[in-house]
């Protein structure tokens, strides 16, 4: 019975130790299918609130911030004020923010998609998250208007980098 115990704990204090890194979005990449900065990005059919299909390369010629989430993740939910806060910085620029939801099941996104800024997704069939080897989230990427991913990585809207990063693309100051 002790030995259970410490494996739950033990277990308990990996999964803990896992998502503060990936809270921090300090987790390296960690395969060799992960997105580099500056490879194309892969195109991806997600799925919008009307039940249209949207293509990741119909937004080709715009920066596109996508926010990968999860319907459980609190770190995702603590984002949701910064994101906006981001996007509404960024107004008026050529850049379209994602929300990107990866739940299997479609009523856990459609009762939260509304919380989220900019085009809330769906990737029901688990393709997006697939080719962007997405394994933990939140997760932020970003895409040039060439359709490049042009940080596979992206810092955290709660942190200063993020909106340093994206002021310095459209000279804002």
């Amino acid at each position: 019975m002790k030995s259970i115990f410490k494996t739950l704990l033990l277990l308990s204090f990996l999964a803990t130790s896992i998502g503060s890194l990936a809270q921090s979005n300090d987790l390296p990449p960690s395969s060799p299918k992960d997105l580099k900065d500056g490879q194309k990005a892969p195109d991806a059919i997600l799925k919008d609130s009307l039940s249209q299909e949207i293509s990741i390369a119909s937004f080709l010629g715009k920066y596109v911030f996508i926010d990968v989430w999860h319907s459980r993740c609190s770190p995702c939910l603590k984002q949701i004020p910064f994101l906006k806060d981001l996007e509404k910085e960024m107004e008026g620029e050529n850049i379209v923010f994602l929300s990107v939801n990866c739940d299997s099941q479609e009523f856990r996104w459609r009762g939260m998609r509304d919380m989220y800024p900019g085009l809330s997704l769906w990737d029901q069939d688990g393709s997006f998250c697939g080719k962007y080897n997405v394994i933990y989230s939140p997760r932020f990427i970003l895409i040039d208007p060439e359709g490049k991913i042009a940080k596979a990585f992206m810092p955290q809207p709660s942190k200063p980098e993020a909106l340093e990063y994206l002021k310095t693309l459209f000279n804002k100051n």
